[in-house]
Formats: structure tokens, C-alpha cells, sequence
């Protein structure tokens, strides 16, 4: 059977630890499965639920991981004080990537992204609020 050339992906709604003290935890939203090249994510959605104290400000930042280990951040959404939900189209994950590498110095030329993920943080040293993000796209 022939491996088609393109799909799409959709990684769901997936709980995220959330680092205290401003130390972000990192978990995985997607990775290249075997036998297909890369990942193009074309939309991002980030959640703050639970209790957020006063003052308290939980922040997520959604990246992707190129096949050299190099990390450029495509989405991000912080609340302080409250919950709520961001989403991100495509043009603006484009934007950031093209803005990022370029602030970093990377060229993406001849890379593939392998992994997607979240790095969720809070101002806190104890938190009551949860976090969640997806990101869906195409597989090649």
C-alpha cells in the first residue's frame, strides 16, 4: 500500500502540567510519526481554566521542534487573575515562525518540524488552574 503524501493531524484537547515559580513544564502535543517527514501546524487553541488566584498569571507557550533540536515559539496566550481560551490561524503561527527565526538568527531553510509542543508556566509557587492545547495541521 502506498504511504499517502499529505494528511491531516489533530492532536486533540491534551492536559497540560503546569511549572511553577515561572519554570515552565514541557509536554509533547505532536510528533512525526514514522514513515512521514514533518509536521506543518496551521492552527493552535491554548485554555487557562481552574482557579487562577489574584495576581496569579499562568502562561503557555506553543512551539516547534525542527529536526536539529532548534526550538521557535508559533503561539502563546497568558491570563492573570481568571481563566479563558486563545486561538491561533495559520497566518499568525507563519508570522511567528518567520518573526522568531529571524529574531534568533535561524534559517529554516531544509528543516522539518518533528514536534510540537507546550510549555506551560505560572507566576505561582501552587496553583489550582489547568491548562490544555491542541494543534492541528498537516502531516508529510
Amino acid at each position: 500500500m502506498e504511504r499517502k503524501i499529505s494528511e491531516w493531524f489533530d492532536s486533540g484537547d491534551v492536559a497540560c502540567d503546569i511549572g511553577l515559580g515561572d519554570s515552565p513544564t514541557r509536554t509533547t502535543l505532536a510528533e512525526v510519526p514514522t514513515d512521514w517527514q514533518a509536521l506543518v501546524p496551521l492552527s493552535a487553541y491554548m485554555e487557562v481554566g481552574g482557579t487562577v488566584a489574584s495576581g496569579e498569571t499562568v502562561s503557555i507557550s506553543i512551539k516547534v521542534i525542527l529536526d536539529d533540536g532548534t526550538e521557535i515559539e508559533i503561539a502563546s496566550y497568558s491570563v492573570t487573575g481568571g481563566t479563558g481560551s486563545s486561538t491561533v490561524g495559520a497566518d499568525t503561527i507563519m508570522a511567528n515562525m518567520m518573526d522568531n527565526a529571524r529574531a534568533a538568527g535561524v534559517s529554516l531553510e531544509g528543516r522539518r518540524i518533528t514536534s510540537v509542543v507546550a510549555d506551560v508556566k505560572t507566576s505561582a509557587t501552587s496553583t489550582s488552574a489547568t491548562a490544555k492545547a491542541r494543534v492541528q495541521g498537516i502531516r508529510t
